[in-house]
């Protein structure tokens, strides 16, 4: 399981659907703050846990990217989205460059993921 991980469902056409992974690699897409789920229809799926976030101290804290890109900044992946409820096993794996967003820095570790 990946936990803390953005997931993003990118439609052809309108708007993005965003979650994020569980302790367990489970999520649940929001398509709006008050409506769950996504468009349907075929969707670019991008998965990432690079990020900024403000510590206790209000200072902002960079999280390392650890996904390769091919799932993010270079993603080919994408998933179908059908009428009711879906279930999207979204299978990753570590080969590839980690590609920090933020920083554009890149590293080759199989490890990382």
């Amino acid at each position: 399981p990946l936990p803390e991980a953005s997931i993003v469902f990118e439609p052809l056409d309108g708007r993005s659907s965003h979650g994020e992974t569980d302790s367990t690699g489970k999520y649940e897409l929001q398509y709006t703050e008050e409506r769950p789920g996504a468009l349907i229809g075929t969707h670019t799926v991008k998965v990432s846990t690079g990020k900024t976030v403000q510590s206790k101290d209000g200072s902002d804290k960079v999280v390392a990217e650890k996904v390769p890109s091919k799932y993010n900044v270079q993603t080919t992946m994408e998933q179908e989205v059908k009428s009711g409820s879906n279930t999207i096993d979204l299978q990753l794996d570590s080969d590839g460059e980690v590609v920090d967003p933020g920083s554009g820095s890149q590293t080759k570790d199989p490890s990382a993921c």
